[in-house]
Formats: structure tokens, C-alpha cells, sequence
């Protein structure tokens, strides 16, 4: 809702409360040294008589107030609050003990099972920003600025114990020997987190043609964990400064080029299973870089962009056996360094709305300490190229009716190390039709459509989280009727 005090004062503000009970899907691994069918995983293979659902409950709002200023200045002020509770609980399957592999499932495609129960999870997350933003003239040149200060705090508590407990055995063809044991064994680990940060950004008018874009964040985080039994207290506190800068200009024939450097702030919690001697813990934080150069334009109905770009990303890892209680330690294991191209197109007509874009990936490993091989290889779970393609027409026989076509690609990935299995490329092709209309004199969407309309069995992606090999399938075809009416 919002709520208009004045001509220059207007307060907004939404409120969601959400109650949901899930199943818990678990996702499939390599079986021995084979990759199995995805359509094993059309079916909830983990879950047994004695599974019980998620239970995940929510609380969530924002207020924002904006005031407008004299000389065109605002000054905007928002404060966002969430609580969750969350009885987490899960039918794991993960390694096979049999064949002494802890990282994938078993040759004959069974695997060990585990009772998962976290009861009583309370996440709190608040925030509080406040922003003020203008146009000033210094030096001749035209500055549109924003001042920015914001604290934020996330309060993760969790019950003493946890259940972590072998229950038996499963298998990808849904048959199994297991029992419940729920019986809570392991410590939970407790988190809080702080962070001010305080951000400048800047656009300067260089030339009629040329904008000079600054920005300047610094970011105060407190971190700090603690075993519910009071042991393994950590603290860490740091401040990190990451700027941002970017350069356009607009070119003949409509074009406009541009170059932008940037650092963000990437943070990494370790599991919270007692395999690892860090469990739960929150890890420092760690920087990431962007680099990009492109060129964006337009003629007549067409609309193309290109760009390069080079992203630096730090990699976490795990240290050790991690196969018992305390084996291994997550940490800092060098960066993940992407080089890659895009290339886009579009289309706009009266009836027509195409567009087209394709990303060429090169991803490499560097500075891993924990397993030096890795280095200059590709990154687990990255596909070479991906592509996407959407089509749009407006029927003029019937205003309102919009029919659309979608292909998504994305090509082949290493799931393990070395490129010793990989994952196969997929297409999929989704259909919808819109239509818009008035009901009772309210405007009102109708969407039918048809997600993987070529019911492609696949493995979207491959993921290694754990010390163990995932396998997320694609969802299968699936009709979906949407009415959404805007009163």
C-alpha cells in the first residue's frame, strides 16, 4: 500500500506472512563412475514411510518513506524487517559406504541414507537504509549524486541439537531398508551478523555525449559464531572498501559504448555438520571483481548489444577427508577467474517482439592450494555457452491475445574435476499464450503455458557441494494456468 501525505511526501509500505509444508527433494549423484538417467529423478527417490515434511513460516515487511526537496533533491528512507521459522527436515541420501565413496552414490545405484532434522530453526533479518540523491554543478559539469548509509543485521538461532543420523539404505528405483532416527546427536552453531556500510555514487556530465559514472561503497561486517554447547566462539571483523567506475559514450548511428570496472563483497558460511572442524562457522569475507566493455544500439525496429567481460570470483573448498567427525576444514581456496563474450538482439514491431542472446564462457581455477591440479582448469558446473531465444507475436484479429515461443540452451559442463565426466549440453522450448481482458471492469492477465513443451529428460546442472556430487534435474513438461487481476 502507499499513502500520499503531501504533494512531496509519500509513505509505502507491504506486508507478507507465508505458512508452507514441503517434502524434501533430494537431489541424485553420480552412481560408482557412470552418470545415471534423469529420469530417475522425476520421481522423489530419498523419501520414505517415515519422511516428514518442512515446515517454513514467515514474516516479512518494508516501509519506505520518500520525500521530495527543494532544487529536485530527494531523500528516501526504508526499513525492512523478516522472521522465519523453520523446522528443516530432510530424507538425505549422501555416499555410499559400501564402496568406501563419500562423494557420489553406489554402482548399482544405491546409496546410504540419513534422517536430517533441525527443529525450531529462528532467523531474524533487519535493515535500515536511508538515501539522499540531487544534481549539483561543479566545475562547469553537471553531477547527479547519492549519498547512501545502511545497517542491516541477520540473527540466526537454532536449536541445541540437530539430527544428522544414518537410517540405512536407498536406492534411485525407490526401493529401500531404513528406519526413522531422529534423535538429535549433533550441535546446531549459532550466527549474528553486522554490517554498516556507507556509499557515494556519482554521475558526471563530461560532454554532451559523455558520462563518467562513480561509485564508492565501504562495508564494516561482524561476524561471529558459537557450537550451541558454547565452544568454537569465532569473531571476525573487517572492513572492506570496493569502488566502482564506468565510462560511456554515445557514438554515431546510435550507439553508445561504454567500459566499467567493479568489486563486490562475497561471503561463504561452512556446513553445519560435524565433519567439519569449522562447522556452522561464518568465514571471512572475500572480494570479487568485474571488468566489462561493450557497445549497446538501436536502429529503426532492430536493438543489438556486445560485450566482454572478465569476472574474478574467490572459491571456497574443503580441506581433508571430511568422511568423520572434525576430517575437514572449509577455507579460502583461490578464485574462479570468467572471460566470456555476449552477444544480443532484438526486435519490436507492432505485432513482433524477438530477442535473441548468446554467452561464450571461458572459466578457469587459479591459486588453489587445496588441490594445486586444479589450477587452470575449468570450474565445476560452468557451461561452455548458453542461449537464449524468445519470440513474441500480437494477434490483431483478437486485441489483447499474445502467443510467445522460448529455447533456452546451455552447453556442456565439467561435473568433475579434470573434465573426467561431464554433463550433457540441453535445449528446451516452452510455449505460452497471454491474454488480457476486463473482468467485472477490472483489468485481468490469462497465461496458459507449456514449460518444456518437448518434455526433455535432462540434468540441468551439476553442482559439487559437501564434498559430494550433485544432480539437479530439469523440471519435466508441466501446463500452468495463471489469472492475475489488478484492481
Amino acid at each position: 500500500m502507499d499513502w500520499r501525505l503531501n504533494a512531496n511526501t509519500r509513505l509505502e509500505w507491504e506486508v507478507e506472512s507465508s505458512s508452507r509444508q514441503q517434502m524434501g527433494v533430494n537431489a541424485a549423484s553420480i552412481t560408482g563412475n557412470a552418470l545415471p538417467s534423469p529420469a530417475y529423478a522425476q520421481n522423489n527417490f530419498a523419501k520414505q514411510s517415515w519422511s516428514v515434511p518442512g515446515v517454513f513460516d514467515g514474516l516479512t515487511g518494508s516501509m519506505r518513506l520518500k520525500q521530495r526537496l527543494d532544487n529536485g533533491w530527494m531523500w528516501t528512507t526504508q526499513v525492512g524487517a523478516q522472521r522465519l521459522k523453520t523446522d528443516d527436515r530432510l530424507s538425505y541420501a549422501y555416499g555410499c559406504y559400501a564402496e568406501g565413496n563419500y562423494d557420489r552414490f553406489c554402482s548399482d545405484k544405491t546409496f546410504d541414507l540419513y534422517d536430517y532434522r533441525s527443529e525450531n530453526e529462528r532467523r531474524i533479518n533487519d535493515a535500515l537504509q536511508t538515501e539522499l540523491t540531487g544534481q549539483v554543478q561543479l566545475a562547469g559539469l553537471q553531477h547527479d549524486v547519492s549519498f547512501s548509509w545502511m545497517r542491516q543485521r541477520q540473527i540466526d538461532k537454532l536449536s541445541p541439537m540437530q539430527a544428522y543420523n544414518w537410517a540405512g539404505t536407498g536406492s534411485l528405483s525407490g526401493v529401500s531398508d531404513s528406519a526413522a532416527a531422529p534423535e538429535p546427536y549433533d550441535l546446531n552453531t549459532n550466527r549474528q551478523e553486522y554490517s554498516t556500510e556507507i556509499s557515494m555514487k556519482d554521475r558526471i556530465r563530461v560532454h554532451q555525449f559523455a558520462d563518467l559514472w562513480l561509485g564508492l561503497r565501504s562495508s564494516q561486517i561482524q561476524r561471529d559464531s558459537q557450537r550451541t554447547d558454547g565452544s568454537r566462539a569465532t569473531h571476525d571483523d573487517r572492513t572492506l572498501t570496493t569502488p566502482w567506475v564506468a565510462f560511456s559514450h554515445k557514438l554515431p548511428y546510435n550507439t553508445t559504448g561504454y567500459a566499467s570496472y567493479g568489486q563486490g563483497v562475497e561471503t561463504q558460511v561452512t556446513p553445519n555438520r560435524s565433519r567439519y572442524s569449522n562447522a556452522g562457522e561464518a568465514l571471512p569475507s572475500a572480494k570479487s571483481t568485474q571488468k566489462e566493455l561493450g557497445f549497446k544500439g538501436a536502429q529503426g525496429a532492430w536493438q543489438w548489444n556486445a560485450a566482454m567481460f572478465d569476472i574474478t570470483r574467490p572459491v571456497w573448498g574443503d580441506q581433508g577427508a571430511c568422511e568423520e567427525d572434525n576430517s575437514c576444514t572449509r577455507k579460502l581456496d583461490g578464485l574462479a577467474h570468467h572471460k566470456g563474450l555476449e552477444l544480443g538482439m532484438g526486435y519490436r514491431s507492432t505485432q513482433w517482439k524477438l530477442d535473441a542472446a548468446t554467452t561464450w564462457l571461458n572459466a578457469k581455477r587459479a591459486d588453489a592450494v587445496i588441490d594445486p591440479s586444479q589450477n587452470g582448469q575449468r570450474p565445476l558446473n560452468v557451461p561452455s555457452v548458453v542461449v537464449r531465444a524468445a519470440a513474441e507475436y500480437r494477434w490483431t484479429q483478437l486485441p489483447g491475445l499474445r502467443t510467445s515461443a522460448r529455447i533456452s540452451h546451455e552447453g556442456q559442463r565439467d561435473l568433475m574435476e579434470g573434465g573426467s565426466m561431464t554433463l550433457p549440453a540441453w535445449t528446451t522450448v516452452d510455449l505460452a499464450a497471454h491474454y488480457s481482458t476486463k473482468v467485472a471492469g477490472q483489468d485481468t492477465d490469462w497465461t496458459l503455458a507449456l514449460e518444456n513443451a518437448n518434455n526433455r529428460v535432462y540434468w540441468r546442472e551439476s553442482p559439487k557441494q559437501f564434498g559430494h556430487y550433485y544432480l539437479y534435474a530439469g523440471a519435466p513438461r508441466n501446463l500452468r494456468l495463471t489469472v492475475r487481476t489488478l484492481f
